[in-house]
């Protein structure tokens, strides 16, 4: 496992002063005035109408009453990997499939405030982050887009004779797909970039993020799609929804590549409501782009961006705006 690449997220135990993940809060020994056999609570002494034995001015009848907490003891210990936040809401545990070190919990919408998770704002944001960065993010994932289907073979009929067409390069179909999984890696590295506030410089292009985990998910991410689609169709287009973010995590978080799977399985299958119309956007975008003839251009990195987006917030933190 290496060191998350973007310590841009509060308190997730990645960036230089936070408090690591299970590693409780250092510094606090016993406080003073805190007799542990007294069951007073710690740090605060003895307090009026308090002490050990009862009160000469108690009223009768008003001894401990039936099911009360006697004092303020000991509390259990927070959940694994998870230190406890100054006003977290309780109750949010490690999700399922989600180990120590796996990555961030899911978080219900709205937890980060501001505007909600939708579509609409991450078209919104997606769009003005495209033009803040166009140059480079037409250039480099057009670039990338280009290599990995520089392969490209066309067949067509006419008047009952079949015609056809390709690059003719040897291997060319092994090194397209071997171009394809780096080429995720990259355009992942470079939305998060834009994500978390991050500047984009032109060697992104060419930075592999974790690199062996990052293309071992990528790989899995494909050979999974490719089995579903060829059992029938459906479950491939499932495992593609759900193994979505493999890359994300590989490369935000800085997980092994079975790792990021887990993690992108949980939160996807999580919050299949609030992400679905993203991959339904993204889609559109795509077929956008191709029936547009350039349009991809400008569609590709538009649905980058949105994907991170919908990755970022979906954990609950609010992208860089």
């Amino acid at each position: 496992m290496t060191t998350p690449q973007y310590p841009g997220y509060p308190d997730d135990g990645s960036q230089a002063g936070g408090v690591p993940q299970g590693a409780g809060t250092p510094g606090y020994g016993p406080q003073p005035g805190y007799d542990p056999q007294a069951g007073s609570v710690p740090g605060y002494g003895a307090q009026p109408g308090y002490g050990a034995g009862p009160d000469p001015q108690q009223q009768p009848g008003y001894g401990p009453q039936p099911g009360a907490t006697q004092g303020y003891g000991p509390q259990p210990a927070a959940g694994p990997g998870y230190a406890s936040q100054p006003g977290a809401v309780p109750g949010y545990g490690p999700q399922p499939g989600m180990g120590t070190g796996g990555g961030m919990p899911p978080y219900p919408p709205g937890a980060m405030g501001g505007a909600p998770l939708s579509v609409g704002d991450g078209m919104s944001w997606a769009w003005s982050k495209f033009k803040e960065n166009a140059l480079i993010l037409v250039v480099g994932m057009g670039l990338w887009t280009v290599l990995s289907n520089f392969t490209v073979e066309a067949h067509y009929t006419v008047n009952g004779e079949e015609h056809g067409f390709s690059l003719g390069v040897p291997y060319g179909t092994y090194i397209a797909f071997a171009i394809g999984l780096f080429a995720s890696i990259v355009t992942t590295h470079m939305a998060i970039k834009v994500a978390t506030g991050s500047p984009l410089a032109w060697g992104d292009l060419f930075t592999f993020p974790n690199f062996g985990a990052s293309l071992l998910a990528a790989f899995l991410t494909w050979l999974a799609t490719s089995v579903g689609v060829l059992l029938c169709v459906v479950p491939g287009i499932i495992a593609a929804f759900l193994l979505h973010y493999s890359v994300y995590f590989t490369v935000d978080k800085g997980m092994d590549g079975i790792a990021g799977m887990k993690a992108s399985w949980a939160t996807l299958s999580s919050h299949v409501g609030e992400l679905f119309p993203f991959a339904l956007a993204g889609v559109g975008l795509y077929i956008l782009g191709a029936v547009t003839l350039i349009g991809w251009l400008v569609t590709v990195p538009l649905v980058m961006l949105l994907s991170a987006y919908s990755y970022v917030r979906i954990q609950g933190y609010d992208v860089v705006r």
